[in-house]
């Protein structure tokens, strides 16, 4: 059922792209131009120069090699951004399905496909889209079971962070907090093993974020806590989520929006309490007992909760880091003035990542149907 469902999936991205393309068959930004000169000259020459960007290039520059003389450059890297968003909705599949179930996964992706920014960005050469597959990817890979996950979800880590530097810091809590839960519902008898991985994981993703903060400041004008003292204040978060959620022009429609993801962040909530606590009739009035049947340790660690919480932190991490690190500002004698404005494409991760309680609530209905079919029959 995953291959049919992702297969349909692939078939609306590839067509929603393509019907793009034709309406709009040039490439409209600066920076798409430049990828696809640094990937011409690493496939022609293989000169690269190592910097932000580099994985794209070389995807890129391999592709244009095999194919550019029968394609050409504008068609191939096209190609390459199509496969990308494929990765990336095929992700948030995945982790939908593991969070909730399959219908759930489906329908977030098939309401993130439809994302604006997302669909702008998905049809030119631009390290956005690129870089959030390989992120997404990087976080299934260490949130799922599979035999070698853990040990590919750096490279795919370090990808996303050489692709676009701002996801080590959205990836590595999320990354984090999944990898020690597991370490700790790990068995006692099994700690020699538990220690290795807990020293795989500081070797690979803490050292490094401490050159991380070491040389941020070569980069910025601002050290690290300058910024957060500057930045990380309620009203210019406000304004983040705000910019998160506008998908229109008109504020009406903004907001019955907002309204739809409270309902569905509300109705996960409950489900959430649900399993702890039941509301059981005693006469007139209603109580609140606790499940005696289900240890709330088991349902905390459990993989579908883990992974709900490490999505929704990595949404926290993309808007604290948005708001530090993209929010611009100007400097007038001295005074540092906030000016409240965000590029387009660094909005695209968090509103991909809100269709998840967008659809929760179509999703449990559907699942209640089909339940109810199910037992009619």
């Amino acid at each position: 059922m995953d291959c049919a469902l992702i297969l349909l999936l692939l078939y609306v991205v590839f067509f929603t792209r393509i019907l793009l393309v034709s309406i709009a068959p040039f490439v409209y930004y600066f920076d798409s131009y430049s990828y696809i000169s640094r990937a011409v000259d690493f496939a022609s020459h293989g000169t690269i120069d190592i910097g932000v960007g580099m994985p794209l290039v070389l995807a890129l520059g391999v592709l244009l090699y095999i194919f550019e003389s029968s394609l050409g450059s504008l068609l191939v890297s096209r190609l390459l951004m199509f496969a990308m968003s494929a990765v990336a909705v095929s992700i948030i599949y995945l982790l939908g399905s593991k969070m909730v179930g399959k219908t759930f996964g489906f329908l977030a992706a098939l309401l993130a496909i439809f994302e604006p920014y997302f669909l702008t960005y998905s049809i030119v050469p631009h390290s956005d889209v690129f870089g959030i597959a390989i992120a997404l990817t990087a976080l299934y890979l260490a949130t799922s079971n599979l035999r070698f996950g853990y040990v590919l979800a750096p490279v795919f880590f370090y990808l996303a962070v050489f692709t676009r530097p701002e996801f080590f810091l959205i990836l590595i809590i999320p990354i984090l907090v999944f990898s020690l839960a597991k370490i700790v519902m790990r068995p006692r008898t099994q700690l020699r093993n538990s220690l290795a991985k807990l020293g795989f994981l500081l070797g690979i993703y803490v050292l490094p974020s401490l050159w991380v903060y070491v040389t941020l400041g070569t980069y910025t004008r601002f050290s690290v806590f300058e910024r957060l003292s500057l930045f990380l204040k309620p009203e210019i978060l406000q304004f983040t989520l705000d910019s998160t959620f506008e998908f229109y022009d008109n504020t009406i429609l903004n907001q019955v929006l907002f309204l739809f993801f409270a309902i569905g962040a509300g109705l996960a909530l409950f489900t959430i309490v649900n399993q702890f606590f039941s509301i059981e009739r005693e006469g007139k009035l209603f109580s609140v007992k606790r499940r005696m049947d289900r240890s709330i340790r088991d349902i905390i660690l459990s993989d579908k909760a883990l992974v709900s919480f490490c999505v929704l932190l990595l949404f926290v991490m993309n808007i604290i880091v948005l708001t530090v690190f993209s929010i611009g500002y100007t400097i007038v004698g001295g005074t540092v003035i906030i000016e409240p404005w965000l590029p387009d494409r660094y909005l695209i991760l968090p509103r991909l990542l809100i269709s998840y309680p967008l659809v929760y609530p179509l999703a449990s209905i559907v699942q209640g149907v089909g339940a109810r079919i199910g037992r009619q029959k």
